[in-house]
């Protein structure tokens, strides 16, 4: 899952970068492999959450605020991010590139900051070694 918060991230900001040059055919493959890993990263953590269950925090003081903190806002940022993403590629490819730039100056921050925090929660609970079993 991480990774594909991790590839989700680059590609955003790939995407960003290039459609700032005029790129747009690359901004184009970019945005929809960010997609694509957010789809990804979706579906392992619903395949995670049903042969597993869910996964209990076991870190106590500074990490378990870190850990929360990062928790219920990449929940939060998650929930807005994937329907706003999905009505932003809907304009892209109806091309109504003005809806699709307004919808996406939202998105972007929202979206980025839902992956790395995504990434984060990932990195504590199990490469920190923070989860009480499995």
């Amino acid at each position: 899952m991480a990774a594909c918060d991790i590839v989700a991230a680059a590609q955003l900001l790939a995407g960003y970068v290039l459609i700032r040059r005029g790129n747009k055919e690359a901004h184009k493959a970019c945005m929809l492999s960010a997609l694509l890993a957010l789809l990804a990263s979706m579906g392992a953590y619903a395949v995670q959450e049903y042969l597993a269950g869910p996964i209990r925090f076991g870190g106590a003081g500074g990490v378990k605020i870190l850990y929360f903190f990062a928790l219920y806002s990449h929940a939060m940022t998650a929930s807005l991010a994937a329907p706003m993403a999905a009505v932003a590629v809907y304009r892209a490819l109806k091309e109504d590139f003005d809806g699709h730039k307004k919808v996406a100056r939202l998105t972007l921050p929202v979206w980025f900051y839902s992956s790395v925090a995504g990434a984060a929660v990932f990195y504590i609970l199990f490469r920190g070694g923070h989860n009480v079993g499995l």
